[in-house]
């Protein structure tokens, strides 16, 4: 078994637009084919990224299995706060589970980018079921998890939101926490609230309303 990480750069970005598109819903696909088409350099999709949604400076890796495409994985900065590395969309392919991609293709991503002035790792998901083997993974890793907004009541839709954290000055994780340091995330709060809003009402429905621990 070989697996090789590649970087995805004009020539494969349509192949692993492809792939993303296959681990995530539909309703996410545009999102994913515009930022994915903006690592690489391609217009309108930066400009439009970039204005929309507060996101330059990013880039992609992905994997092979034995030559085939497998997972993915990317990181980008928010404009105004080049201090913090956030991890793009990652994924994995379930019939290539267990076998580590994830975690090597999380480290590729951060790995691929930037460095300079930078001060922390981070990741934004929510705590949905379907991400609970993802938010297990990160912390393995090192990360730190908080509630991406303290002020969120459980009834609203930013509740379900979390953000992980790994300082790149280890004498300074405390400090740079999420909670010491938390901006808005557009690419969370425009694309993901009706997701967000969705699962927020779906748990209302069922009484599943439930109260969250701070990392």
């Amino acid at each position: 078994m070989t697996i090789e990480i590649v970087p995805v750069t004009q020539d494969n970005v349509e192949q692993a637009i492809a792939l993303a598109c296959q681990v995530f819903k539909k309703g996410d696909h545009y999102a994913i084919r515009q930022e994915f088409r903006a690592a690489v350099g391609l217009e309108p999709e930066n400009t439009d990224v970039q204005d929309v949604m507060e996101i330059y400076r990013s880039g992609y890796v992905m994997a092979l299995k034995d030559g085939v495409p497998a997972g993915f994985s990317g990181y980008y900065t928010q404009i105004g706060h080049e201090e913090d590395i956030w991890l793009g969309w990652t994924g994995v392919l379930g019939q290539f589970g267990r076998l580590g991609i994830g975690e090597m293709i999380t480290e590729a991503a951060f790995k691929a980018a930037p460095t300079e002035g930078v001060k922390n790792l981070r990741i934004w998901t929510t705590d949905e079921d379907q991400y609970a083997s993802a938010r297990r993974l990160y912390q393995r890793m090192g990360f730190i998890e908080e509630r991406y907004s303290r002020t969120a009541k459980p009834w609203e839709s930013l509740s379900i939101a979390r953000v992980f954290t790994k300082s790149a000055e280890p004498e300074n994780a405390l400090r740079n926490a999420w909670a010491n340091s938390a901006y808005r995330l557009p690419d969370l709060e425009l694309f993901d609230q009706p997701r967000m809003n969705e699962v927020v009402r779906e748990r209302s429905e069922e009484g599943t309303t439930r109260r969250y621990a701070v990392g």
